[in-house]
């Protein structure tokens, strides 16, 4: 929640990309990509993620911990250029391609296409 007591933009967009799985009856998969069909927020070159394995945590423990979780996927923002990349070369030279550029595995609302 932001300090107005209005929900944090990030956050509703995580909440509903964890809603969206169960209301389309569907699941997100390491190394999918999904097209958010715009910019995630306005003036952000990101218009869409790729789902990673989450870095620096031990999943195994974290799924032990919550109870009923069996994997744990990680959501790292995609320019439009940068999904459709992943469609053309595959997975596998996108992440070569995010490697190259240095491309944080965070939640980045602000980087830039590593496409020009």
């Amino acid at each position: 929640m932001t300090d107005s007591g209005k929900t944090d933009f990030i956050g509703w967009v995580l909440g509903w990309m964890a809603h969206y799985p169960f209301e389309q009856n569907t699941h997100f998969l390491r190394g999918q990509t999904f097209d958010w069909g715009g910019p995630i927020s306005p003036g952000s070159a990101m218009n869409g993620f790729y789902f990673s394995g989450i870095p620096f945590v031990d999943e195994p423990e974290l799924c032990r911990q919550s109870g009923t979780a069996t994997s744990i996927i990680h959501l790292v923002t995609l320019s439009k250029a940068e999904l459709d990349f992943r469609l053309e070369h595959g997975t596998e030279k996108l992440l070569e391609l995010l490697e190259k550029h240095h491309v944080s595995p965070f939640f980045d609302l602000q980087r830039h296409c590593t496409i020009k």
